[in-house]
């Protein structure tokens, strides 16, 4: 019962994007929060110039969509996994 119910915890935490993840899936990172997300689990993709944005949230999105060479420049230099995209990100700098 125990082993039953570990299992249907784990699949309900990975349906709502908090549990553990699958490696070698593709992640990008949130050129406007910074956070590292799975290609799959995007709120909101962008297409801005040659790039592709993924976003973690609808928020974030329209934030991009204000202003995306200021962010795309950013995110151009971002590596996934570290704090690069939020540091450098001009959301960050306004704070």
């Amino acid at each position: 019962m125990a082993l039953r119910s570990s299992l249907y915890v784990l699949t309900l935490l990975a349906v709502v994007g908090c549990g553990p993840r699958l490696p070698g899936l593709p992640t990008g990172v949130d050129p406007v929060c910074g956070r590292e997300i799975p290609q799959v689990d995007a709120a909101a993709v962008r297409h801005y110039g040659d790039d592709t944005f993924y976003f973690d949230s609808q928020a974030c999105a329209l934030t991009f969509d204000g202003a995306p060479q200021e962010y795309s420049r950013h995110a151009a230099t971002a590596r996934p996994g570290t704090d690069d995209a939020w540091e450098m990100s001009p959301r960050r700098r306004d704070r």
